[in-house]
């Protein structure tokens, strides 16, 4: 099940391969979507990027040790969902 999702980018975030790169930029809207237990928004270059999952699946994976949030703490720390 994909789900068309705009999110406001609330801290801006650098490519981890070129720090000069800025991938998300704060205060702008971006186009993204919910897929299944992803969450995928449109950077800079216009590519989709894996920026998000469940909280449950987070703890799956072995990326958070606490399922006490909706998402990863990466995804709510840099981005607000406008609409679902």
């Amino acid at each position: 099940m994909v789900k068309k999702i705009k999110v406001l980018c609330i801290k801006s975030s650098f490519n981890i391969d070129y720090p000069d790169k800025i991938d998300f930029l704060c205060g702008k809207i971006y186009d993204g979507q919910m897929n299944f237990d992803d969450i995928l928004v449109e950077d800079e270059s216009k590519e989709l990027c894996l920026v998000g999952q469940t909280a449950g699946e987070a703890v799956r994976l072995g990326i958070q040790q606490s399922s006490s949030g909706k998402w990863d703490n990466w995804f709510t720390e840099h981005f607000k969902i406008l609409c679902d």
